[in-house]
């Protein structure tokens, strides 16, 4: 057989397309580039950084003679999954190596507080007046004072779910592992329901002037101006109280502002580990008010 003699169609068999007609140049490439403008913002959502806060929150933290603890409270407060803005030690006639120990922990800014005669809160009151401006929150620590990791978060959390926010202050309980000595590990076991206890016993008196202001705290920075600008004193503390914490719950109060227990943060409080510690702390405790 010769090619002659094959019957080869001259056209197509079919008149039309299965496949759509290819589009124009310029519309493939506006579609390819909405395609990548959805998969780069999708990814964009999926991988986004977590947001900083827009409030701005410092750290106050009042320290005298602090040196055995202070490491453990700057290193949690430098942790935590809510990064304060600024931390400030406030070292208050310091005779040992507090000043040298915070001064090693990147990101903590040391105040040495000068003339100083009201203690605590006389040191609360420098670093307030020294540092308050362009913050939206202050949070006050202890030095011996070891937070948990989400302990700012929580307590910013139920701060700013308040109607008129004043201040809440953490749960706290005690360390037992803090204890080196036999007298120490004794000392803690002993104690170790008091800061539990004492809290509790506020909860259900509604006393949080017993409790607030003491180891962990967070404020409303408008608050407290609200109040130093009350009393016409240099700063929201009153150096002159008997205890200068329930003193300000009383003037947040005063101004209709919410002052509550938090339900979530939780902190381990400062350990009682000598004789002599756990005698200024019963000589503090005997000299607060038990109600305000």
């Amino acid at each position: 057989m010769s090619s002659e003699d094959l019957d080869v169609p001259r056209r197509p068999t079919t008149t039309g397309s299965v496949l759509p007609a290819a589009p124009a140049l310029g519309a493939a490439r506006r579609l390819g580039g909405a395609r990548l403008a959805v998969t780069r913002l999708l990814h964009g959502v999926r991988h986004r950084p977590a947001q900083r806060p827009t409030a701005r929150l410092l750290v106050l933290v009042p320290a005298h003679d602090d040196e055995a603890t202070v490491g453990r409270t700057l290193s949690a407060l430098l942790t935590q999954s809510r990064v304060p803005d600024r931390v400030v030690l406030l070292a208050d006639r310091c005779t040992d190596r507090t000043e040298e120990i915070a001064r090693r922990h990147h990101g903590v800014t040391v105040m040495r507080v000068v003339e100083n005669t009201g203690g605590t809160a006389g040191a609360l009151d420098q670093g307030w007046r020294r540092w308050q401006a362009g913050h939206d929150l202050v949070a006050v620590v202890s030095a011996d004072t070891v937070l948990a990791p989400d302990c700012l978060q929580q307590l910013e959390t139920e701060l700013t779910r308040t109607v008129r926010p004043g201040a809440v202050v953490a749960r706290y309980a005690v360390d037992l592992r803090l204890g080196t000595t036999t007298a120490a590990r004794l000392l803690l076991r002993a104690r170790r329901g008091g800061p539990a206890a004492f809290a509790a016993a506020a909860l259900d008196q509604d006393d949080v002037t017993r409790v607030l202001g003491g180891q962990t705290a967070l404020f409303d920075a408008d608050a407290l101006r609200r109040v130093a600008a009350s009393r016409a004193t240099r700063g929201p503390w009153d150096p002159g109280a008997v205890h200068a914490g329930a003193a300000l719950v009383r003037a947040l109060r005063g101004l209709g502002r919410e002052t509550v227990v938090s339900t979530a943060a939780r902190a381990h409080a400062g350990p009682v580990l000598t004789v002599q510690r756990l005698r200024d702390r019963s000589r503090a405790t005997a000299a607060a008010p038990q109600h305000p």
